[in-house]
């Protein structure tokens, strides 16, 4: 849903929805069982020649575990890199691009571009206001949570 509004694509009145399988597993107790398996329920319905309806209906479902570990394991590295190159505040290229809500959305190719530049140790317009040699100072660093004129010296 983030890279629909960030591309200002509204879709207010449509019926679709995107984000965790809204089945819940239970004991027959009635016990919530946490699960490490995502669904993806996927029902869609077209109309054609003369009003033919035409329905498609998936189920994909995956361990959840695995995918993300390597996730995470690059979200470090990312912090690493960042930190070796004097970049303060949350990384927002990588957090863009690795978590399901990122303080700040970005599009795609964007938070792509911005880890890639991260990876070959390349400042961009994002990072080099966060280089703590510059000072930045709170207020200029959005989606920074920190308090005080300057967090960084």
């Amino acid at each position: 849903m983030g890279q629909v509004t960030v591309r200002g694509k509204y879709i207010a009145g449509l019926t679709m929805y995107g984000g965790p399988s809204r089945t819940v597993f239970q004991k027959p107790g009635g016990e919530y069982i946490g699960a490490d398996k995502k669904i993806a329920n996927i029902d869609m319905v077209f109309w054609g020649w003369a009003g033919a309806r035409y329905e498609l209906t998936a189920r994909l479902s995956v361990q959840d575990s695995p995918t993300r570990a390597g996730i995470v394991y690059a979200a470090i590295r990312f912090c690493k890199v960042a930190s070796e190159m004097g970049i303060v505040g949350y990384s927002r290229g990588p957090s863009a691009w690795s978590q399901k809500t990122p303080p700040e959305q970005l599009k795609t190719a964007d938070a792509k571009f911005e880890c890639d530049a991260l990876a070959r140790r390349v400042l961009t317009d994002k990072t080099t206001p966060q280089l703590k040699d510059n000072n930045p100072k709170v207020e200029d660093l959005t989606y920074t949570f920190q308090s005080g004129e300057n967090d960084y010296a």
